[in-house]
């Protein structure tokens, strides 16, 4: 084992979106409501994309009447962790709490950000493995 090794890792999240879609949005999609939804989307994506993170609308589109839009997205980012921080060649329960942590603050803080009041439903990491980066 070397003094140190670099890891992935992998969080998702849902969020919801508040907006109302207007006449110009309308306008904008040439009356077609997939197009006013795929507009959205990549204006959302862009925001976030700005920070490296991934997002897209929830599979199924549902706006809900208080204009509610669920979106699903997720990030991976690599730490190195020292030798210290592994027991037998395996990373130690829980040490990459804080780094998951971050994470979670760079989705709040995207977020914070946005033109759009957004509120984080859920959070959690993505994988039951960490995937460790071998430099070649």
């Amino acid at each position: 084992m070397s003094d140190s090794a670099v890891f992935e890792i992998m969080a998702q999240f849902e969020l919801v979106i508040m907006h109302e879609f207007t006449s110009e949005d309308l306008a904008d999609a040439e009356g077609d409501i997939p197009t006013i939804h795929e507009n959205f989307e990549h204006e959302v994506q862009m925001e976030f994309s700005q920070l490296d993170i991934d997002i897209q609308l929830e599979n199924d589109v549902k706006i809900t009447e208080d204009h509610q839009i669920g979106f699903s997205g997720y990030l991976k980012r690599c730490y190195e962790f020292k030798a210290e921080e592994f027991d037998n060649d395996e990373l130690i329960d829980g040490c990459f709490e804080t780094q998951l942590n971050d994470m979670k603050l760079e989705v709040i803080n995207s977020c914070d950000m946005s033109l759009y009041e957004i509120t984080l439903i859920s959070y959690s990491w993505a994988d039951d493995e960490l995937v460790e980066i071998i430099n070649n």
